[in-house]
């Protein structure tokens, strides 16, 4: 029965059905029942209850609850309806109400019955129960303990093997090292050997060049020296062998047709500091700039050389210098590959953490205070470079320095291309992430014989995801998605709880609870966290939280303007049909000093899709327009909703701007927990009247 009705094009009416947990008082007055025996509430109007009862009178068999579930199933709702008679009799009476409405009626009244809308609302007990998972768990959990006791059978025989693969391990690892240590200095010869002979090269075709201007006698003064000095650096480039043989050119002596002599004089500065190491730290600091700019606008090392010979290159530090200088950089840090298959690099962690404590942090006078913690972040987040390459970046910064939210503050430890997933950073991050467990563990670190003490924290430069990847859990779409607490997805719009009721037993998380559960894949823990750390370690992103949340309000903005043109060019010829209401609010927008647009996507054939994108916006333009856009929203929005739309642009804006107190006290929390749970009260009070 559930093939015949695939048949029929239930997705038509898809956009005429909404389901929502908002119910009317007068039903629940009426009924008699408390609001907590209802389970959700259907809106749908009455186009969609007339084809139902053609459908029902369509195909042989079917049931008006059989419909009422491919519906919900069409519609993504994992619910399912009873078939009872209570419930097949109450769908029935609906359909001959609807029927009697609509009969004989046509044209615009015939419309504007069949788009009118009703509510039908759905109880606990009406629903087949779903969750017998826990039965299944129990068989399953026996079927582990067996398997489980099979596996330690394996684990000992497993162990032997594993002691000789360590060891053929460690072999390879030297005979590797040693092998790209050859590769390295083939390289370095082949290059060396190849700059050599490309000046050879350049050398003889500069040996060709013949003079095909006036000779000298024939110019004026001033061209005669511009020729000379041309002529003098010419010279000196094809004598360039005579330093090999400890000889340095002091002068040549050139004599014309009239007789005339014309010497060149080359003067050398005496130079006893020779290596890098040996100039002075503005001379070293000179030559770096020069090293930066040559890497920043890839300049090679042949090509600076050039520069150096040219007529006023003298004044430019000698091409070997900026060499020693690269390579003397080259050897300030140990860059070493990332274990696994994907490609990546890594720093030694410990090292670098040492390096900038010891840079940025006055020892003597942090070990003064025996209570002081070194406060530590480690961050990360995958970035899309391409449509087809993605890499992920680890980093870390000192909370204790004021630069922590630069991107000199942050330092990144390891690079891997690849997208973000829990396999890959286990894998290619296992070096580090043992590493932050072990100073984890000891709870500080050695720097120069003095042991500091250090507190972790785990953050990210971008979303949410990252944060769940690390701790072991599923995406942020799971049931139970919060990273500090067992809350159900679909109980996370229940504010009538107090703060405490998330943060005690039984519904707070541990880092303990989360290994636990991992093992049985229970309230969305899939793996063992990568991290020990504790939970109250664990700190998002307030960026991103705002940006999501952001994003959010100003699709439903759009969504509003863009339905509200639509419903007035419904009754209007094409060439009369305007977007007034999405011009406005793209000109308030633009008021505000942002660039916004919106447009309609196209189809694969370039006809309209009827779905609409709009600019995405950086963080800074979504802090304008917290800002700004609210007292722009009242001559834009329908008059019914404005004031609320206003007002939960202007909590958001308070409750953004709370969220970044360095040092919040008790009473600070728990005001900006009942402002947000206010907030997502008064958001959700345009349930039904407004779209998102």
């Amino acid at each position: 029965m559930s093939d015949e009705l695939d048949l029929y094009s239930i997705q038509k009416y898809v956009n005429d059905i909404g389901v929502h947990q908002c119910f009317s008082p007068q039903y629940i007055q009426r009924s008699c029942i408390s609001s907590e025996e209802l389970a959700f509430n259907i809106k749908l109007t009455n186009r969609c209850i007339k084809n139902w009862d053609e459908l029902k009178n369509t195909i042989p068999g079917v049931s008006y609850v059989d419909i009422l579930n491919s519906t919900l199933k069409s519609n993504g709702m994992p619910n399912k309806v009873k078939s009872t008679n209570q419930m097949e009799t109450r769908l029935l009476n609906l359909c001959s109400k609807v029927r009697g409405y609509l009969k004989g009626k046509s044209g615009r009244k015939y419309e504007t019955i069949a788009s009118a809308e009703r509510n039908f609302s759905v109880r606990w007990h009406e629903l087949e129960n779903f969750y017998h998972a826990e039965e299944k768990l129990s068989i399953a959990s026996e079927k582990v303990t067996l398997v489980e006791k099979e596996r330690d059978n394996l684990q000992k025989r497993c162990e032997n093997l594993y002691q000789s693969l360590l060891q053929e391990k460690t072999s390879r690892k030297c005979a590797e090292e040693n092998a790209m240590e050859y590769s390295d200095n083939l390289e370095t010869l082949k290059a060396e050997n190849l700059h050599l002979y490309e000046y050879v090269e350049k050398i003889e075709e500069l040996s060709k060049f013949e003079n095909l201007g006036k000779k000298i006698p024939d110019l004026k003064e001033r061209q005669q020296r511009r020729k000379i000095q041309e002529l003098k650096t010419k010279v000196q480039t094809a004598l360039w062998f005579t330093e090999t043989f400890g000889l340095k050119l002091s002068s040549v002596t050139f004599q014309d047709d009239d007789g005339k002599c014309h010497p060149l004089e080359y003067k050398y500065q005496a130079q006893e500091k020779r290596s890098f190491k040996d100039l002075p730290e503005d001379d070293q600091e000179k030559i770096q700039q020069i090293l930066f700019i040559t890497d920043k606008f890839c300049i090679g090392e042949a090509a600076y050389h050039e520069l150096t010979m040219m007529d006023g290159g003298e004044q430019l530090p000698r091409s070997y210098l900026v060499k020693q200088c690269k390579h003397a950089m080259d050897q300030l840090c140990h860059i070493s590959r990332t274990p696994g298959k994907a490609d990546g690099a890594q720093l030694d962690f410990k090292r670098e953490l040492q390096e900038q404590i010891k840079k940025q942090i006055d020892l003597a006078e942090f070990l003064k205070d025996p209570t002081n913690k070194l406060k530590v972040k480690i961050s990360g987040d995958g970035a899309q470079m391409t449509r087809l390459t993605n890499f992920v970046i680890m980093s870390f910064s000192l909370l204790d320095n004021d630069d922590v939210m630069s991107s000199k503050g942050n330092h990144t430890v390891a690079v891997i291309k690849g997208e973000e997933s829990y396999d890959l950073l286990k894998t290619s991050c296992s070096e580090f992430f043992s590493e932050v467990n072990k100073i984890l563990q000891d709870g500080k670190i050695d720097i120069d014989g003095l042991q500091i003490p250090v507190e972790i924290y785990l953050g990210a430069l971008g979303d949410y995801l990252f944060l769940l990847i690390i701790m072991g859990m599923k995406c942020a779409t799971s049931d139970f998605s919060c990273l500090w607490c067992l809350i159900h997805k679909h109980d996370r719009h229940d504010m009538s709880k107090e703060l405490k009721y998330y943060c005690e037993e039984p519904l707070k998380r541990t880092l303990e609870s989360i290994k636990e559960n991992a093992k049985n894949n229970k309230y969305s823990c899939a793996h063992r966290p990568l991290l020990n750390i504790s939970l109250d370690h664990v700190v998002p992103d307030e960026l991103h939280l705002m940006l999501r949340v952001t994003d959010v309000l100003t699709k439903n903005l759009v969504d509003e303007a863009v339905a509200w043109d639509h419903k007035e060019n419904l009754n209007k010829a094409p060439c009369q049909r305007t977007t007034a209401h999405v011009d406005a609010l793209k000109q308030a927008i633009a008021s505000c000093g942002i660039s916004f647009n919106i447009w309609e996507k196209k189809n694969a054939d370039g006809k309209a899709s009827g779905l609409f994108e709009f600019t995405s916006l950086m963080g800074s333009d979504k802090k304008i327009l917290m800002k700004e856009l609210p007292p722009k929203l009242k001559d834009i929005l329908k008059p019914k909703s404005c004031n609320t739309i206003v007002q939960i642009w202007e909590n958001f804006h308070e409750l953004y701007t709370m969220l970044g107190e360095s040092d919040p006290s008790d009473e600070y929390i728990q005001t900006f927990f009942e402002k947000a749970k206010h907030w997502i009260v008064l958001f959700n009070s345009l349930a039904g009247e407004c779209e998102g």
